[in-house]
């Protein structure tokens, strides 16, 4: 028999046990009648054998019925004692909970005894402390009306005395009265204040509980506030989480959007080449400063050297500052020891050594590009480019990854390529590098090429800003709708440099109805700075060092201060220098762009 059955479940089992040894028992008695009638056909002797086995079947049939009757006994002595246990734990229960019941009774009961014994001890104190005032309100009352009494009988007595001239008496008689007087007038003064004390007091006592109850009130309301700052501080919390989430989030967007537009430009250039056999200067946008800096640091190392090597010029202009060996610098933090380069002085290096001058001692067969400057005094001015600049091309490249510019694209230069000097990197880029069609307009005027621009369905227009915008007005004179026209890009390289202003370009995407993008630098040491998609002109940190010096004092000025913009450039090998001084007055903004690249902002 299982051991874990309950009273019910055994008697159940104990039944069931019963009926089998039953049912076993007519079976077996069946089996034998069957054998005895088949036996009745045998010897007598076999009967008398058959009787035997008859008897001892009987004998064990009575002896499990026995068995079974004691089980079941025993089934039901179980039962009842599990019934007797179970009727005893339900008793003891219902005493528990009796007594529990009581003892809350009790304590309600004595609760309930307590706040009516204070209560009536409150209200019997006041009417102790009322009846008191009360008594001696009236004892005062008398008091008042004896003495007035006497002061009245004082008044008789001296007219008395007045009458009989006895003047002397009165006056002692009208003293004494006077001062009784005096003394009823003061108790009753000092009676009726400690009367209003006593008020005060009794009624404070009223007035304590109240402000028992505001305190109360006060203590949750400062529990509540708590509880409420400590769960805006953790909203605040989670708000920054999120916050920092979905900043993190959008980093990712934009640096995967301008990825995407990066590999499509490097997938459909048309001779492959790698430019500076760097595939990876569009990732360096997105750098920390501390990766710029360790870049930087690399670089002008590697620059110094150079120039002492190749430069004459330069590696005598550093011993002039104190640099006797190139490794003296160990980094940009040493950059205020390099020498400044001034235009006026690369101008008389080249006249004083035509025609290249002594800044550079590259071989003339490395020449692949030299622009010829005359200024208002005839004074010639050369500038070198060397098959050894090539980061000129992404330097160019930056700005046209940025504006989406694509192989389908048709360009048109609205004036001659080499009225702007970097127009020509940016012919190049775009011809070779993102396989644009580029349209020369230098015979045509602006009414030609406004017609060029709806009959060819121009898509990117390449100038000057004031160029862009006075082709824009004679379209609108001329009545034509530029805004929703085909040109989507505008490339400009503004001839007012670096102090180009945020309502020039604004006018400019209006009359246009497109994107107007930048480039920036001098003809001495490349680009150096573009504006990228949300308007910011961002300082290529990963191949100049810039700094913004105080030219009075040529100290930094601190960050959002302006101040001349002073660049070292780290990758040209034509023209190696240091501190180029651009004359340019900027200041630098180092947070992070909306566009989220880390670059410095002018």
């Amino acid at each position: 028999m299982p051991k874990d059955m309950g009273d019910s479940e055994h008697l159940k089992y104990i039944e069931e046990e019963m009926a089998k040894m039953s049912a076993e028992s007519r079976k077996k008695e069946k089996k034998r009648a069957a054998k005895d009638k088949r036996q009745m056909k045998v010897a007598p002797e076999a009967v008398s054998d058959s009787h035997k086995d008859e008897a001892k079947a009987a004998e064990e049939a009575e002896k499990a019925e026995k068995e079974a009757e004691k089980v079941a006994a025993k089934a039901a002595e179980e039962t009842e004692k599990a019934e007797k246990e179970a009727e005893k734990k339900e008793k003891k229960a219902e005493e528990v909970a009796a007594k529990a019941a009581r003892k809350l009774a009790d304590e309600k009961r004595k609760i309930a005894q307590k706040a009516e014994q204070a209560a009536s001890q409150t209200t019997d104190k006041v009417e102790k402390e009322v009846k008191k005032i009360v008594a001696r309100s009236e004892h005062v009352a008398e008091e008042a009306n004896r003495t007035t009494k006497k002061i009245s009988e004082a008044r008789i007595t001296a007219e008395s005395a007045r009458k009989s001239g006895d003047v002397a008496r009165m006056a002692d008689e009208v003293q004494m009265l006077a001062g009784i007087a005096d003394t009823r007038v003061s108790e009753t003064i000092r009676q009726s204040d400690e009367a209003q004390k006593k008020v005060t007091e009794t009624l404070g006592i009223e007035e304590a509980s109240r402000k028992a109850e505001v305190a109360g009130d006060a203590l949750e309301a400062v529990v509540s506030a708590e509880k409420h700052l400590k769960q805006a501080i953790d909203a605040a919390k989670k708000a920054e989480k999120t916050a920092q989430k979905a900043e993190d989030t959008r980093k990712k967007e934009e640096y995967q959007s301008y990825e995407a537009k990066y590999k499509a430009y490097d997938k459909n250039k048309i001779d492959r080449r790698k430019l500076w056999s760097d595939s990876q200067w569009y990732k360096r946008e997105y750098w920390d400063h501390k990766q710029l800096e360790k870049r930087q640091d690399k670089l002008l190392k590697n620059h110094l050297k150079y120039i002492w090597e190749n430069s004459p010029f330069m590696k005598k202009r550093l011993e002039e500052s104190g640099i006797n060996d190139p490794n003296m610098i160990k980094g940009h933090i040493d950059i205020g020891r390099l020498p400044f380069i001034s235009i006026p002085e690369l101008i008389e290096r080249q006249s004083l050594n035509p025609y290249f001058g002594d800044v550079s001692n590259r071989n003339p067969d490395d020449l692949v590009d030299i622009k010829v400057s005359i200024d208002d005094n005839n004074n010639w001015r050369l500038f070198l480019s060397t098959k050894y600049e090539p980061a000129r091309l992404y330097h160019a490249a930056r700005s046209l990854v940025a504006a989406g510019i694509s192989g389908k694209d048709i360009v048109l230069a609205t004036r001659p390529i080499e009225s702007f000097w970097g127009f020509e990197s940016l012919a190049e880029s775009l011809q070779h590098d993102f396989g644009c069609a580029v349209i020369t307009s230098s015979d045509l005027n602006d009414e030609n090429r406004l017609g060029v621009i709806s009959q060819i369905g121009v898509t990117v227009l390449m100038g000057t800003t004031s160029s862009l915008i006075e082709m824009a007005e004679l379209g609108s004179t001329n009545g034509l709708d530029l805004v929703n026209g085909s040109v989507r890009v505008l490339l400009t390289g503004d001839e007012s440099g670096m102090e180009s202003n945020y309502e020039l370009t604004k006018k400019l995407e209006d009359a246009w109805g497109a994107n107007n993008f930048d480039l920036f630098g001098c003809q001495d040491i490349g680009i150096y700075a573009w504006t990228c998609e949300k308007h910011a002109l961002h300082l290529m940190e990963d191949d100049y060092i810039f700094e913004v010096l105080d030219p009075t004092t040529n100290k930094p000025v601190g960050e959002g201060e302006e101040g001349e913009l002073v660049v070292t450039p780290l990758l040209n090998k034509t023209i190696a220098i240091t501190r180029y001084r651009t004359g340019y007055a900027v200041s630098i903004n180092t947070e992070v762009c909306d566009c989220r690249r880390t670059m410095a902002k002018v």
